[in-house]
């Protein structure tokens, strides 16, 4: 019996010395959390995709296939030095899925946000080392969750996207041609 007692109060004390996410703290699939290494995600995901992107301090890479919600999608996960700062989904679809996803959203992030569109160009542009416009989002919603997440609905060409951005992602700001 003391032995068992031992067991469950060493047990308890292991789980108090580790850092513990706070409790508003963001956690996508998997528990894959902001600042995830990208050994960490590979870890959470079942492996490194084929899609590999590198460029610099960026590193990304994807996966085909994934559902969400009621969708298949391709998810890409992006890290600026080492840690995760972009998540995103794209998926196939137009208006009617836009008005599905809010709606999904909506329950879980609650009511949008001003939606700033130059911060999300901006941010991929420098990131992802593609050229992107606030003008080429059709429609766009936004949202933040509880720890600062900025989460972006939009609409590109024959797809829609949702964006997750790191709370802590500071490259806001286009640096192209300078």
């Amino acid at each position: 019996m003391i032995k068992r007692v031992m067991a469950l109060l060493t047990a308890l004390l292991l789980c108090a010395a580790v850092p513990a996410l706070a409790e508003d703290a963001f956690s996508f699939r998997g528990g894959v959390h902001w600042d995830a290494s990208p050994d960490d995600v590979a870890l959470a995901e079942g492996g490194i995709s084929d899609y590999l992107y590198e460029m610099g301090d960026v590193f990304a890479f994807g996966y085909e296939g994934i559902s969400v919600s009621r969708y298949t999608a391709y998810l890409a996960y992006a890290f600026l030095q080492g840690k995760l700062q972009v998540i995103g989904y794209q998926i196939r679809g137009g208006e009617e899925d836009i008005a599905y996803l809010t709606t999904a959203l909506r329950k879980v992030y609650g009511e949008e946000t001003e939606a700033d569109l130059d911060y999300l160009a901006d941010t991929l542009t420098n990131l992802m080392n593609q050229r992107y416009t606030a003008r080429q989002f059709g429609s766009a919603r936004a949202w933040e969750a509880g720890d600062g997440t900025r989460i972006y609905l939009a609409a590109e060409e024959d797809a829609v996207s949702i964006y997750y951005l790191n709370p802590s992602l500071s490259v806001g700001y286009n640096v192209v041609g300078l």
